[in-house]
Formats: C-alpha cells, structure tokens, sequence
C-alpha cells in the first residue's frame, strides 16, 4: 500500500510541475509582460509560421494529440491567461478537461486570484 501511495504522490507531482500559463495576446493593442518559468507566450498575430491564427484556432490545435503549429499539446493543470482586447471566433472553443482559461488581464498580473471580473472558464 505504501508503493502505492508514494507511486501516486509522485505522479501527481509530477503534473504539477509541468504545468504551463500561457499567456494570450493579439499582437495589436496590450501586451504581456516578460513571461517567467512556466509561462509560454502566444501572439495569435504570428502563431501560424508568421500568420495569424483566431483564439478558437490555435486553443483547437494545442487540443490535439499532435499539434500542427503550436508546439506541445495541453496537459492538466495547463492555464490560459487573455489580455484584454476583442478576439474573434471562427467556430466554437471546445473546452478541453483540466484546462482552465482565465480572461480580463492588464498584462502585469502574475496571478489569476482576486482581480474583480476576472473570468474563468474550465474545461470538463
């Protein structure tokens, strides 16, 4: 029972530490701040080899099992910060289970608690 218990512990560490925010931006309008470890930025202006991608888009194609132009695919406990600005969809975001999608951001915050109207939107 023991190994088992440690063997779990370890698993669920283990996803919490390769966990990534990513952090949303336009390219147009307000940008982020610096991202620091376990931040990764996305500029939807230039995501596509230098083309721009809708939210909806490139939130698809992290989804999948192999991405086509976003790197990795998303793992639990990933987050996705929006800056502020106005973001059209092309189709509908399908939410995947154990991402978290945050929006309302300035650009300096460094956590998603406690801004009134911060929204959140969980996959499930």
């Amino acid at each position: 029972m023991k190994k088992i218990t440690l063997f779990f512990a370890l698993m669920c560490s283990l996803s919490i530490f390769s966990a990534t925010t990513y952090l949303v931006q336009l390219g147009t309008g307000a940008t982020w701040r610096t991202p620091v470890t376990d931040e990764t930025m996305v500029d939807l202006s230039t995501i596509n080899a230098g083309v721009a991608a809708s939210f909806n888009a490139w939130f698809t194609d992290k989804s999948l099992a192999t991405p086509l132009f976003s790197g990795t695919t998303f793992v639990s406990g990933d987050q996705v910060w929006v800056i502020n600005g106005t973001y059209y969809l092309t189709a509908t975001v399908i939410l995947k289970a154990g991402v978290a999608i945050y929006g309302g951001f300035a650009g300096t915050e460094k956590t998603s608690d406690g801004v009134t109207g911060r929204a959140k939107v969980s996959g499930g």
